[in-house]
């Protein structure tokens, strides 16, 4: 294989074999879309994961299973044996979570080398989720029930 694009061009191939069409994203919040008769059922992610589209109607259950099983294969012809040993954004969410909590605890005494740190895994992070990037002190006070905004935290 001379680079990955090889890897997505085989895989977006085997989809189209089985009925399934790849659409690029070019927001670039994920790699593609995976559609089925005109509908995006499912989002293949930054990760290199399957994501099920959460607002797409009347997707079979097994459906998504099946899209993931044709990654695994493509993947397994590339040698590409890791590539669903990623995080999925759902684990993603929750690392980031605890990470920015970590980050805006108030007693916290982390030195600069500590806190740069944990600033570039959140940004690593964010770069790969995007849609954390806008939820990051929802979801830091949502991690941690003590905190509230009466404490000291000016709105």
């Amino acid at each position: 294989m001379r680079d990955k694009s090889d890897f997505y061009i085989a895989f977006y191939e085997q989809l189209a074999i089985y009925g399934f069409l790849a659409y690029v994203d070019f927001s670039k919040k994920r790699r593609a879309d995976i559609c089925l008769n005109g509908c995006c059922i499912a989002y293949f992610t930054k990760t290199d994961t399957i994501e099920p589209n959460p607002y797409a109607i009347g997707v079979e259950p097994n459906t998504i299973e099946k899209l993931r099983e044709i990654l695994s294969r493509t993947a397994l012809t590339f040698r590409l044996e890791n590539a669903q040993s990623n995080f999925t954004e759902n684990e993603l969410s929750m690392i980031h979570a605890g990470l920015v909590n970590l980050r805006i605890q108030p007693c916290a005494n982390y030195s600069t080398e500590e806190t740069t740190s944990i600033d570039a895994l959140i940004a690593k992070i964010e770069s790969i989720a995007p849609r954390l990037c806008d939820t990051s002190l929802a979801n830091a006070l949502a991690y941690e029930p003590s905190l509230h905004l009466s404490e000291g935290i000016e709105p």
